[in-house]
């Protein structure tokens, strides 16, 4: 299960809004969410059974392409979406609710509900979080730049291997071919010197007298 953390700002009904966004870090839950706006947060989970009832009830999609959306909808600013925020009159609870556009309409794709957080999650944390992955994205990249030039050392290795073999067996098989031709050039002689020695002894002639 692949987790990752999304953070993305929005405007929504004409106000900021900044999104955090913990994708599959838990077996039951899609995806976790924090939503800022001023000096205020709300956060809720969206349930893979959550996500199922809405993608059997209202989209011919099939789970992974329903999920595919979502996570469209979340991993960056993305035109093809927008979002809503409706809150109740006690700001306990709220909906958060994505829709994408389609043919000139704007169709629901999920809505979320959210609770209003006693400590709100700053835009100083969201921040703090962009740094520290940011952070972990560099690592990420410095491990892979030293795994990359492993693995070229390994393939030049190879190469050199497989050059030195291509050689040997270049070498083996002059080799094998000039046994071979000076094995048959003894042979020929070896026959003509048989020839020449029946040819002494008489023998074509006695092949030929028989012959008539």
């Amino acid at each position: 299960m692949e987790h990752e953390i999304f953070i993305t700002k929005h405007t929504v009904q004409e106000k900021t809004f900044y999104l955090k966004v913990l994708w599959r870090w838990n077996p039951e839950e899609l995806f976790y969410i924090y939503i800022n706006k001023d000096n205020s947060s709300w956060s809720g989970e969206y349930s893979i059974q959550s996500a199922n009832k809405y993608r059997e009830e209202y989209t011919d999609d099939s789970e992974e392409e329903f999920i595919e959306n979502v996570k469209r909808a979340f991993r960056q600013n993305n035109s093809d979406f927008d979002y809503d925020f409706s809150s109740l009159k006690d700001k306990s609870s709220s909906k958060f609710t994505w829709k994408k556009r389609f043919e000139g309409k704007k169709v629901i794709q999920g809505t979320v509900n959210v609770v209003w957080d006693d400590v709100p999650t700053t835009r100083e944390t969201l921040i703090d979080n962009l740094l520290q992955e940011n952070e972990q994205l560099k690592t990420t990249i410095r491990n892979n730049k030293v795994k990359t030039k492993a693995q070229e050392e390994e393939l030049e290795k190879c190469k050199n291997t497989i050059e030195k073999f291509v050689d040997i067996k270049t070498t083996v098989e002059e080799t094998l071919y000039a046994k071979f031709v000076q094995i048959l050039n003894e042979k020929k002689k070896r026959i003509k010197l048989l020839q020449e020695s029946l040819q002494k002894l008489g023998v074509s002639n006695v092949y030929n007298s028989e012959s008539e």
